[in-house]
């Protein structure tokens, strides 16, 4: 409430105190017309009662003799309260010298209630339309809490659990026909397993002591000791058999040598017959077929024992053996052309080969030995019989070998 509107409380018998000495200089504010003077006064009350200074209230004009005063109050009176409302009296301190700067100072004041103004309406602008900075930091996240970490304790490396482990493949256990795996014999290999199953069940065990024989007209396959093949008419060997070893007896060729199989120390066989295998292989007829061209070079190399080869000791037979190739002709097919040269060291395994001036090779002999030592052209064609033939021959670089390391087979060769 306004000190011009407040009603103060009279003390009556508080005497008035006397007034002050007036000073001769005329106040700024009575040279001012009275409209200034009014502004004056209201802007230097405002500014006396910011700073609460003690005042004392105006007297007559007329200066009055000094007489002594009573000592001032912190607080004034009621009466002084009344007097200061009706007639303020500026402090000389904020009262300008001049009458310029009390127009400056005016001017100023009356640009304070626009300058209020101007203020709060930019306030209230920038209360309907709040800056992009303040939308982004309200609608950015609080950043997460980081945790505290004890400085005491030391940095150990986070463990992590291994990888786990992928289980190695299970191989499912092999089908063993005594201490031979099925799966590992050449002849077998590609078998599936309920085939393999059903050989293992179907097979028939052959015990044999030393120098005994045993035939089949299927397979045979070494499961312990040693044996050896041989013709049915003759008693060289034509191959040796270790424990895995296949002796077939299958062949395509009707006129095939026919093959036995004979213990060189105590042995133990499994045998299986052409009715039980083609019974069992017919959902795999490769696998026949694989044994036939088995059997094929067998009887090759045991019909070759029916001739010279024959007449070789084992161990020169056997390396003889290791260097020539077996081949199998068609009926009529041509084996050497007139003009060329014979490959090398040759032998009739089984069927025929005839030559154009009608000589005839048959199983068990050597093709043209002459050529086979002095080398040089044919002069004639050689080829299969009516019903083929399957050839064993060396190339001439195994010819010379052999004819260096068994000069018993040159011997041989000479006599034929």
């Amino acid at each position: 409430m306004p000190a011009a509107q407040r009603k103060p409380t009279v003390q009556p018998r508080v005497p008035p105190p006397p007034p002050p000495m007036r000073s001769t200089h005329p106040a700024p504010s009575e040279s001012l017309p009275n409209s200034q003077r009014v502004s004056a006064a209201s802007g230097a009350s405002a500014q006396g009662a910011a700073t609460k200074p003690t005042l004392a209230p105006t007297a007559a004009a007329q200066p009055a003799p000094a007489a002594p005063q009573p000592p001032l109050t912190t607080e004034p009176s009621a009466s002084s309260l009344a007097t200061l409302v009706s007639d303020p009296v500026p402090m000389p301190h904020a009262e300008p010298t001049s009458e310029e700067p009390a127009k400056e100072a005016t001017a100023a004041r009356a640009e304070e209630p626009k300058a209020e103004e101007r203020a709060e309406e930019l306030k209230e602008e920038s209360a309907e339309e709040p800056s992009d900075h303040v939308d982004e930091a309200l609608d950015a996240s609080p950043p997460e809490p980081v945790p505290a970490q004890d400085q005491n304790k030391p940095d150990v490396p986070e463990q992590t659990a291994p990888p786990a482990e992928t289980p190695p493949d299970i191989e499912p256990p092999a089908i063993l026909l005594g201490e031979v795996s099925l799966s590992a014999v050449e002849s077998f290999a590609d078998l599936p397993r309920p085939t393999l199953a059903a050989l293992r069940d179907a097979a028939t065990m052959v015990e044999l002591g030393a120098e005994e024989e045993a035939s089949s007209t299927g397979v045979l396959l070494v499961l312990d000791g040693s044996a050896v093949v041989c013709a049915t008419v003759s008693d060289a060997a034509a191959r040796h058999l270790a424990v895995g070893a296949v002796a077939s007896a299958i062949a395509t060729r009707s006129d095939a040598t026919r093959t036995r199989v004979v213990a060189i120390t105590s042995a133990k066989l499994a045998t299986w017959d052409r009715t039980t295998l083609d019974d069992i292989l017919k959902s795999a007829p490769w696998a026949i077929e694989e044994l036939a061209k088995s059997g094929d070079r067998l009887a090759a190399f045991a019909g070759s024992t029916m001739g010279p080869l024959g007449d070789l000791d084992e161990g020169s037979r056997m390396a003889a053996f290791e260097r020539m190739t077996a081949r199998t002709l068609k009926p009529r097919e041509s084996f050497v052309a007139a003009g060329s040269e014979l490959p090398g060291l040759t032998v009739v395994g089984s069927g025929a080969l005839i030559l154009t001036d009608g000589r005839e090779f048959e199983t068990g002999d050597v093709v043209l030995p002459e050529f086979a030592l002095e080398g040089g052209e044919v002069p004639w064609d050689i080829a299969a019989g009516d019903d083929g033939a399957i050839v064993l021959s060396a190339n001439r670089m195994g010819t010379v070998e052999l004819f260096s390391v068994l000069p018993s087979l040159l011997e041989l060769l000479r006599i034929v």
